[in-house]
C-alpha cells in the first residue's frame, strides 16, 4: 500500500489544527501555525535529497498531482 506523503502532511497539520482549536486558539492563529508547518516539510524533503543524492519519494506524488491538474 502506498501512502502519499503530501496526504500524511495534510493529516498531521489538520490534526494539529483540531487540537489547537480545542484549546481555544483563534482560526487566524491556527492558520498561521499551519502555514508555517508546510514549508518545514518541504525543507526536510529537500534536505533528504541533499543527503541521499536522490529524489524524495514525495516528488513522484507531486508529479502525479501536477499531471492530473495540468
Amino acid at each position: 500500500m502506498r501512502q502519499d506523503p503530501t496526504e500524511m502532511r495534510a493529516f498531521a497539520i489538520d490534526s494539529l489544527a483540531k487540537r489547537l482549536r480545542s484549546v481555544g486558539l483563534s482560526d487566524g492563529t491556527i492558520a498561521d501555525v499551519a502555514g508555517q508547518y508546510h514549508p518545514i516539510y518541504d525543507r526536510l524533503w529537500s534536505q533528504y535529497e541533499d543527503i541521499h543524492g536522490v529524489e524524495h519519494p514525495v516528488r513522484w506524488y507531486q508529479q502525479q498531482a501536477a499531471a492530473a491538474t495540468g
